[in-house]
């Protein structure tokens, strides 16, 4: 395990990355660890990890990963595709993610739990600006709810509070999520016209939205 560990820290040392990644690391590491080791810290991988390896080292390298994912350029994304897998919408009918569609328009992938406060934040100013994005682009954005048995009941009335416009459902089981390689929420992608992944996004900042809809219209214009 020590040695797949110090190579997966090779690995990220010699990708080009390191210069943004420098440049967010020290704004994000403070955050992004405090709240993994506060929310996860009595899972037993946690534990484990923490253990053997040294609860800095481990975070360090949580951090290190989730920031390089999130500077994944859009070209390397082009060649996957959205896989298939059960999920539920909100009457709790079971519905596969292979049906989803829009008519050949783009397609916005969010997974969100209903504990993540950047991920309200974010679905909530999407909102704010959904019939703009609609009317301009015609872009349909999914939620995908990751809360497991214990809070999915809560997914429904917590969207019908909000009044998110959108086309929700609920990855209870968590097979979507992983089929999807998600790790963290928010997680965001961009589908175009035939359902391949042109652009993907983690976390939440006030402003990303207006970053992501530069990308919806780029997406569009390129028909």
């Amino acid at each position: 395990m020590t040695m797949k560990i110090k190579k997966v820290e090779r690995n990220l040392s010699s990708m080009n990355y390191k210069r943004n990644l420098i440049i967010i690391f020290e704004t994000t590491k403070r955050y992004i660890c405090s709240q993994f080791y506060y929310e996860h810290k009595t899972s037993r991988i946690s534990q484990f990890y923490f253990k053997e390896f040294g609860m800095k080292r481990t975070l360090l390298l949580l951090c290190m990963a989730l920031a390089i994912a999130s500077f994944k350029p859009a070209d390397e994304g082009k060649k996957s595709i959205v896989p298939a897998a059960n999920v539920k919408n909100l009457k709790g009918e079971i519905i596969n993610t292979s049906t989803f569609q829009n008519d050949g328009k783009p397609i916005l992938i969010n997974f969100w739990a209903t504990w993540c406060k950047p991920c309200i934040q974010e679905l909530t100013a999407w909102n704010n600006l959904y019939d703009e994005w609609k009317k301009e682009t015609g872009v349909k954005i999914i939620t995908i709810s990751t809360d497991d048995a214990r809070t999915a009941p809560k997914v429904a009335p917590f969207i019908n509070g909000k009044r998110w416009d959108f086309e929700n459902y609920i990855d209870e089981n968590g097979d979507f999520k992983r089929a999807m390689n998600v790790n963290v929420c928010p997680y965001s992608f961009l589908l175009d016209k035939d359902g391949k992944i042109v652009w993907q996004h983690n976390s939440y900042a006030p402003g990303d939205e207006e970053k992501l809809f530069e990308e919806i219209k780029k997406l569009v214009a390129a028909k």
